[in-house]
């Protein structure tokens, strides 16, 4: 009696069972590099006590401790108006969104003074390439025009920061159908100290000029 040969696998099982392994092989390198993932974000983006400020060891933030929580009431207003013959409204988008006297928005950190721009500088650099852009004014020395490329950057990265910060504040009513001409009181915020921010940028700056004075 001839020994009994086993059965071959089928070519369709055995199909079947190759893309089994390969996407159980999948999903445990998903889970790994998920794993790895997440412990180099938790690294990055935790405050520590000590930096080496060489690569990527800095701080993710500013600040050191949370900005305070202030109220903010959204209302009409007649500043930062477009009106490109006004020297005031002019004035008012340069003092909002330039902000020169604490540095444009640049901190200098660590023992070699390394520069680093706030993220709601870029925001508010990005609302003045907006104004010039809508009144097809050219940019002052210094700043970036509003060329169709930069108007495009920076509508991107206000809708990427706008994700990233999204507000769930309920807002009366349908503001589509408000009259802000008559109903120009709107509701109220709960917003992050933004005058803190600026007044610690102002003193880091303060301290960076003095600095930067004795090599001059």
């Amino acid at each position: 009696m001839s020994p009994h040969k086993p059965r071959s696998i089928s070519s369709p099982l055995r199909v079947s069972l190759w893309a089994l392994a390969l996407a159980n092989a999948i999903i445990v390198i998903v889970r790994i590099a998920m794993t790895v993932g997440q412990h180099i974000v938790d690294s990055r983006f935790t405050q520590k006590a000590d930096y080496t400020w060489e690569g990527l060891d800095y701080p993710h933030l500013f600040l050191s401790e949370r900005l305070e929580d202030v109220a903010m009431t959204l209302h009409e207003s007649v500043r930062l108006a477009l009106n490109v013959s006004s020297t005031v409204a002019e004035e008012e988008w340069q003092q909002s969104t330039v902000m020169t006297d604490i540095g444009h928005g640049r901190v200098r950190l660590g023992p070699d003074h390394h520069i680093f721009v706030v993220a709601h500088l870029h925001q508010t650099h990005c609302l003045r390439v907006f104004q010039h852009a809508l009144l097809g004014t050219p940019a002052v020395l210094g700043e970036s025009d509003g060329s169709p490329e930069h108007f495009n950057h920076c509508l991107d990265y206000l809708r990427r920061t706008f994700l990233c910060a999204a507000d769930d504040t309920l807002e009366r009513g349908d503001f589509m159908a408000r009259d802000f001409e008559v109903d120009r009181i709107g509701d109220t915020l709960v917003c992050e100290d933004w005058e803190r921010l600026y007044a610690d940028m102002g003193h880091n700056y303060e301290e960076w000029t003095a600095w930067s004075g004795q090599w001059n």
